[in-house]
């Protein structure tokens, strides 16, 4: 929620609304298993560790954060993708 808000998108409020409430009914809860790899901003590695354990896409604007990785994406290479 709080990098959606950010001034750089111009989503709208009531956007972010309701895709954090699409996520809170439709997600599922992962408790994904620790990894070794050493991230410059730990708060990424959560992300990467549950992509991983559930093979799924990580989708990013900062690739450069995380390893290289066939399931780690730019928006346009997933959009792409699908």
């Amino acid at each position: 929620k709080n990098v959606l808000n950010r001034p750089k998108f111009t989503f709208s409020r009531a956007r972010i609304g309701g895709l954090i409430n699409k996520i809170r009914d439709d997600g599922v809860s992962v408790l994904a298993s620790p990894c070794d790899i050493l991230f410059t901003d730990n708060d990424d590695k959560m992300f990467y560790e549950v992509a991983l354990e559930c093979g799924a896409f990580l989708v990013t604007g900062n690739l450069r954060h995380f390893p290289n990785a066939p399931f780690i994406l730019s928006a346009a290479q997933f959009l792409s993708r699908i």
